[in-house]
């Protein structure tokens, strides 16, 4: 149980630092695109 429960929260950290890089790179291709367009 307790195993388990440290797997899921491993993996969730993973999700979520995933998911931070993947908004932090899309914000700033968005910035870039913005200036770009300018």
């Amino acid at each position: 149980m307790t195993d388990n429960n440290i797997a899921v929260d491993l993996s969730g950290l993973k999700s979520g630092l995933y998911f931070l890089q993947l908004s932090a790179s899309g914000s700033t291709l968005f910035r870039t695109r913005l200036v770009i367009n300018r």
